[in-house]
């Protein structure tokens, strides 16, 4: 799915899909506000709700179990209405050792310096339970 001509606040949650997919922990911060809540759902993943700090650490986490390598994005669909940006998409890797399909919530601030205010991440749990199996099996 590609976007020519991408409003202001669609911008910022492509530059974020940019930043997480090259590990570009310095674009990263820029786009989230510092009040930014990253919440896992469903609640039965298991995991609690990070701020700004933690969930910039938990990508450290992943990029590290993960080689630092670069992983790729496809969106397969998306909705838009002010200050919210709804996202289907999947976060892969070549060696498909990483495959993550989740609907992404994008809660965005308004005015001038948009940023990611928070956003709700609805996860494939076999998948996430699978590869933290897999992790933990890795590192005994």
């Amino acid at each position: 799915m590609s976007f020519p001509n991408p409003s202001p606040q669609l911008s910022v949650v492509l530059q974020w899909y940019k930043a997480v997919t090259t590990w570009d922990f310095d674009l990263l911060p820029s786009l989230m506000a510092d009040e930014y809540k990253h919440s896992t759902l469903p609640a039965s993943a298991g995991e609690a709700p990070k701020n700004k700090a933690q969930g910039i650490a938990h990508a450290k986490a992943v990029a590290a179990l993960l080689g630092n390598v670069p992983i790729k994005y496809e969106i397969f669909q998306l909705n838009e209405t002010a200050g919210s940006i709804w996202v289907h998409s999947r976060l892969y890797n070549d060696a498909a050792t990483f495959n993550s399909e989740s609907i992404f919530i994008f809660t965005l601030s308004s005015g001038n310096n948009i940023q990611i205010t928070s956003i709700q991440d609805f996860i494939d749990t076999k998948m996430a339970a699978a590869a933290a199996a897999a992790s933990s099996k890795a590192q005994q």
